[in-house]
């Protein structure tokens, strides 16, 4: 990774007022101005030794500690090209208002943010703040814990015997810029309070990515992975993940942009690119630069909830795009290869619907488009996500004279199903990520564990083609909807390579 010398200033003052935006600056940083909307996770990991050692340095040796606040600073100013940012509350991950990793109720919170910016303090704050009367999110410093440590010592990303937490938070951003697009990530913000009521902060700095693309309409979204640690910070570990729309192409406007960043697009391609700025007082070290690029925007709230870093085919590695960086410099950008994807999935229709005895049943099955071998949708769409739970008392009570299990597409499943409309096949980047997605909503509808997402062979009838199930979704729909379903014996699944 090679560095290059750090942005020239541009100053511009900002004012959030409600939901409006005011920007101050020069008559040329108004010109061609676009306003695009980010997309920022952020998984802050840390060790549990390192957690009791910063409670020891207030003379505290808690077993378990609450989190009170969790978030990220932002610092606007470096980049030139950026002349406004605000935050949007329509698009944000709430860690309080989730069941956390061993399913249990924490509440909700509160999203606070700083309301102005000045050319002397051009920072703006994202916080999670936990909201009183609810559920604390409880974090234990012990495996035999009511709320162990989130990720095992055998983990990607953990590197302490004894285990680590991971806080997972994230927010959206509209940005006001010509070309070069980035979150201005800074430094995030964990507050945690112990049995005894003692407060310990931790503030980590942060790197932040910058995109520099053709403007000319957006064309496709860039998704990047990266995770970064300061080396004098031992063990704290930071995954984080932008989505950033980019286009092809280049302006006629792209000249005012080469030449006020001219060592970040001089003879710049239609491709974009992708490179690092810190501007804390620390050393920031990046590592596992991954992306991918979609034609549709894909929802970034749980991508992280498994693995870290992403175990996604369709994550490029971008090795050239890592390295340490110094306070104050930026890196060389890195070309990301413009390809994209044809990869197609598996969906399946409902064929029919049934009342019996009082009760709902659909028949979920393949119809004329679907192909269980290749796929038959581009993953880029977005359609439905089928969900199954199996039961016992479902199995062995199939339903009267509808599903005798003499034919593939007539047999019975034993199960009940529902679907999470509005889901892009991109997003679903494991089996295992999409049957979550299946649980947490399930649990969230019917107080219910044990769904994932229905399977091609999930009929009695060994040999798969469809099935029946109980339902009280009124979301399933005989009409001109599509359902992503998974199969376990072939490569047509959203994941697969």
């Amino acid at each position: 990774m090679q560095l290059i010398k750090p942005f020239r200033k541009l100053v511009v003052s900002v004012l959030l007022i409600g939901s409006s935006i005011f920007s101050v600056s020069s008559a040329i940083a108004q010109e061609s101005s676009v306003e695009s909307r980010i997309l920022v996770n952020v998984d802050v990991i840390y060790p549990v030794n390192y957690l009791k050692e910063e409670f020891k340095k207030i003379s505290s040796n808690p077993t378990q500690a609450d989190v009170v606040q969790i978030g990220g600073q932002l610092n606007f100013s470096t980049i030139p090209d950026i002349q406004a940012i605000r935050f949007s509350r329509s698009f944000i991950y709430d860690p309080f208002a989730n069941d956390y990793y061993n399913n249990r109720n924490v509440g909700g919170s509160d999203f606070n943010y700083s309301d102005q910016a000045s050319t002397s303090n051009p920072f703006l704050s994202a916080t999670f703040t936990e909201r009183k009367g609810n559920p604390p999110l409880t974090l234990s410093f012990n495996s035999s814990g009511s709320n162990p440590p989130a990720l095992a010592y055998n983990g990607t990303s953990c590197k302490d015997n004894d285990g680590c937490v991971l806080m997972h938070y994230g927010y959206s951003e509209e940005i006001t810029s010509r070309n070069a697009l980035t979150p201005s990530l800074f430094k995030t913000i964990l507050k945690l309070r112990d049995n005894n009521g003692n407060l310990v902060s931790m503030i980590n700095a942060m790197a932040t990515p910058i995109v520099t693309s053709s403007s000319g309409g957006v064309t496709q979204y860039l998704i990047a992975y990266h995770e970064q640690s300061d080396p004098a910070n031992n063990g704290v570990l930071m995954g984080v993940w932008t989505e950033i729309p980019v286009a092809s192409g280049i302006s006629s406007n792209s000249m005012l942009l080469q030449k006020q960043l001219k060592d970040i697009v001089q003879n710049q391609s239609q491709s974009p690119r992708l490179s690092y700025s810190n501007s804390s007082n620390s050393k920031i070290t990046i590592s596992n630069t991954r992306y991918f690029l979609s034609s549709t925007q894909i929802p970034l709230d749980q991508l992280s909830r498994t693995s870290l870093p992403p175990t996604d085919s369709r994550f490029m590695p971008l090795p050239n795009a890592d390295g340490t960086i110094s306070p104050g410099e930026t890196t060389k950008p890195v070309i990301i290869a413009q390809t994209q994807s044809a990869k197609k999935a598996m969906t399946w229709v409902i064929n029919n619907k049934v009342d019996v005895n009082g009760e709902t049943y659909v028949q979920a099955r393949y119809d004329s488009k679907t192909n269980p071998y290749s796929g038959d949708t581009s993953v880029d769409q977005t359609l439905s996500l089928l969900c199954i739970r199996k039961s016992p008392e479902l199995t062995s009570n199939p339903i009267p004279e509808i599903a005798k299990g003499t034919t593939y597409t007539n047999s019975w499943s034993g199960g009940e199903v529902f679907a999470i409309p509005e889901v892009v096949g991109n997003s679903l980047l494991s089996e295992q990520n999409a049957d979550n997605k299946c649980q947490e909503e399930g649990q969230k509808r019917y107080s219910l564990s044990g769904f994932r997402m229905a399977e091609f062979h999930d009929g009695i009838q060994p040999s798969g083609f469809g099935f029946y199930a109980k339902s009280t979704d009124p979301n399933l729909s005989i009409s001109n909807v599509r359902y992503w379903v998974k199969i376990n014996d072939q490569n047509a699944n959203p994941w697969s390579k």
